[in-house]
């Protein structure tokens, strides 16, 4: 995975499990919902959606149908998703052993298992990690398109 991918990711669980943390208290439940992050002028960042979730603990907050839209010049940028996940707020680490997909640009890195380390700022995907370029010539600069041999157009 990309460092920009594996920032990408560990943003992305970063502001899921606070977003939530600042709304759930122990036994504490939401219901689909849409936490939306702006930055100091009032910029949307990211928003994070869900089906659920549920402060299990009080260390733990499981999250169901999880989407992160993160936004750049008021278009999604990164797109992130997974049916489930478990954060654990004193150590810090998001994980799950269900799936989870990135799509940015012309780039979709899917897998399954995957941990977040918010501490260390690194994102894993431990099973089944795939990523998918497309218009790889397109994104490429001019002088290295021209050594590939092509102006960017398909193979």
């Amino acid at each position: 995975m990309t460092r920009g991918a594996a920032r990408t990711g560990a943003v992305m669980l970063a502001v899921a499990a606070l977003a939530a943390l600042g709304q759930l208290q122990p036994g504490g439940r939401m219901e689909g919902f849409r936490i939306p992050d702006y930055d100091d002028d009032g910029t949307l960042r990211s928003q994070l959606f869900g089906d659920h979730a549920a402060m299990v603990s009080p260390d733990l907050i499981e999250l169901q149908n999880v989407k992160v839209e993160f936004y750049r010049g008021g278009e999604v940028e990164t797109r992130i998703t997974s049916p489930h996940c478990v954060y654990h707020r004193r150590t810090g680490v998001a994980q799950s052993t269900s799936t989870v997909r990135i799509v940015r640009g012309g780039a979709v890195i899917t897998g399954h298992h995957y941990r977040y380390d918010h501490r260390q700022q690194r994102f894993m995907i431990l099973t089944n990690a795939r990523v998918v370029l497309r218009d790889v010539r397109r994104s490429l600069p001019a002088d290295l398109r021209a050594a590939a041999g092509g102006t960017g157009g398909g193979p």
